[in-house]
């Protein structure tokens, strides 16, 4: 497959419908190229390891876990907490809020894109900090965790019936996609890329990308139009493999209007259980 290295026709594809054959074909091209996901994929079908070698990402808060139901156990008492959460209030209230006024409607699927891992597994590069098990990364859950509730919130008022959450990571284990699975998110395949998240992106989803690269926000904003997007605007600022992040800007400033949201805006980075500090909310404008 011959990959798209500059931008395709983006009123065209706004125009073709979501399952489109065509249109998957050219978000995939234009994916694999801007998102530098054939680098990756060489890299993963050369190691021939379960994952590509990733480097540790920062983790603002970990635990460790004996093993995989303490995990479980952890999880369920930390989602109740975060969602009793001042946090959690504020973003139930604003998107409550979108809707009423119209702003934001529709919405049937939130998708995340590269939100992080969950459960780490410890081996022996950790032996000298922790016993053999897993070490859990409470922000990157918590990420997990809001999109949930954002679909339950968005759901409640959705004239379109359910509103589904799917995520994709290369750094997902199996360990995660169990725990995901459980709290009914989808993971999409990654092992090739990103590339089938895009495809599930249209007019009708919130994407949401935290703590990524503008590539990720280049082949969006250059291949699709969605409803509402929680980014970190920060990274998009900063190009760091040769993206083209004019037309990011361009379509931010002609086609979207910041919303102001206290748990996304506030800058505190050290805070693990303001799971959307340091991004921005993009909604649609009418």
């Amino acid at each position: 497959m011959d990959w798209l290295s500059t931008a395709p026709d983006r009123a065209s594809l706004l125009t073709m419908q979501p399952d489109d054959p065509k249109r998957r074909e050219i978000i995939i091209k234009r994916a694999t190229s801007a998102d530098k996901t054939e680098d990756m994929r060489k890299r993963y079908l050369e190691t021939g390891e379960t994952k590509p070698q990733m480097p540790r990402r920062f983790c603002y808060l970990n635990y460790h876990f004996a093993d995989k139901e303490e995990v479980k156990e952890y999880l369920s008492e930390l989602i109740p907490d975060w969602e009793g959460s001042e946090d959690a209030d504020v973003l139930r209230r604003t998107f409550r809020t979108l809707v009423h006024e119209k702003r934001v409607h529709g919405i049937n699927k939130i998708v995340c894109i590269g939100i992080g891992t969950l459960v780490h597994d410890i081996d022996d590069d950790d032996l000298e900090e922790f016993e053999l098990g897993f070490r859990v990364d409470v922000r990157c859950c918590l990420q997990h965790v809001a999109a949930n509730f954002l679909a339950a919130v968005l759901r409640e008022q959705s004239p379109n019936g359910p509103v589904r959450v799917y995520a994709v990571d290369y750094a997902y284990n199996l360990d995660d996609k169990e725990i995901l699975n459980d709290m009914g998110i989808e993971v999409l395949p990654h092992e090739h890329g990103n590339y089938e998240s895009y495809v599930r992106i249209d007019k009708d989803t919130l994407v949401m990308s935290i703590g990524t690269g503008g590539g990720i926000y280049q082949v969006i904003c250059e291949t699709t139009q969605p409803a509402a997007m929680i980014w970190t605007w920060f990274n998009a600022s900063i190009p760091r493999n040769g993206e083209d992040l004019s037309v990011v800007r361009k379509v931010l400033r002609e086609e979207y209007e910041v919303v102001d949201c206290p748990p996304l805006s506030v800058r505190d980075a050290e805070e693990a259980f303001a799971p959307l500090s340091e991004s921005t909310l993009f909604v649609r404008a009418k």
